[in-house]
């Protein structure tokens, strides 16, 4: 009896994982679509700043060297730079969970 209630706690360990592993694959796509739609608004917004003259003749962007047409591609570059980090750091936070995840059901199965 108690073998079969071992087997049973196994099944219902095995459908988790399954369950989980489909989670995981769902969110690696939402992921990669919200990265490729981030990526399209950020060319997007490239060309808006590059076409439409949004850049002043009056800069304080904190460098005097470089020439005034430069403040558009400047605060393009800081955004990419910003929503990158920002998903990287999501990422790893996602992945960190799945790790502790992993090692939950390791030490269940022992």
């Amino acid at each position: 009896m108690k073998y079969a209630k071992e087997m049973e706690f196994d099944e219902i360990l095995k459908r988790g994982n399954i369950v989980k592993q489909k989670h995981v694959k769902k969110m690696i796509k939402i992921y990669s679509c919200a990265t490729l739609v981030l990526s399209f608004a950020l060319i997007g917004l490239f060309g808006i700043f590059v076409r439409s003259g949004a850049v002043s003749n009056d800069t304080t962007y904190g460098s005097f060297i470089l020439p005034v047409e430069t403040g558009g591609y400047i605060l393009l570059f800081i955004l990419a730079f910003g929503l990158g980090v920002i998903v990287t750091l999501f990422l790893k936070k996602h992945r960190d969970k799945e790790y502790e995840d992993e090692d939950k059901i390791v030490d269940n199965d022992n």
